[in-house]
């Protein structure tokens, strides 16, 4: 059994062949038939090798999903953790010690906007970065489909396979 390119390389030369007056036509509709046949055969077990990545593809994806659950469970551990601490060495006192592995101390941290008690819209427009205009590609395919015509854009039809 060949390949799919050389099944399909048959099929144009036996294509060719119907034309030429030294094979008879009942001859070569067999043979095409015969390799279509095939051609068919093997495009078919090529979908269900494509099912099958899908499916696997699928079942990795609910895996990443309960691995990511499972990671954001640990750093919420680890953030619980760190309050813990944080917390008994305030209650305690003890906000800067050595132990044989490591050191513990509470520090400030550099100072921030206090978001909660921002209101943007009593700050002054200079705190504003201006932005570059974005393209609203939704709105421009829309109109193009609509028949509006805009200078250097324009509408392109692709072609891809489709297997039910």
């Amino acid at each position: 059994m060949s390949n799919l390119f050389g099944i399909s390389s048959d099929l144009e030369q036996v294509k060719a062949m119907m034309i030429d007056p030294e094979y008879s036509e009942v001859d070569l509709k067999d043979t095409l038939d015969s390799l279509e046949l095939e051609f068919e055969k093997k495009a078919e077990g090529i979908k269900y090798v494509m099912l099958e990545k899908k499916a696997h593809i699928d079942a990795l994806k609910e895996r990443k999903k309960v691995i990511d659950a499972r990671i954001k469970q640990e750093e919420r551990g680890i953030e619980s953790l760190n309050r813990y601490l944080y917390d008994a060495m305030l209650f305690t006192g003890k906000t800067k010690f050595k132990t044989s592995e490591f050191t513990f101390y509470i520090k400030n941290n550099a100072p921030q906007i206090d978001r909660e008690k921002l209101d943007v819209s009593k700050v002054p427009s200079e705190y504003f970065i201006e932005q570059e205009p974005k393209l609203d590609s939704k709105k421009l395919l829309n109109d193009l489909k609509a028949g509006k015509e805009i200078e250097t854009a324009e509408l392109k039809v692709t072609e891809s396979l489709v297997i039910r």
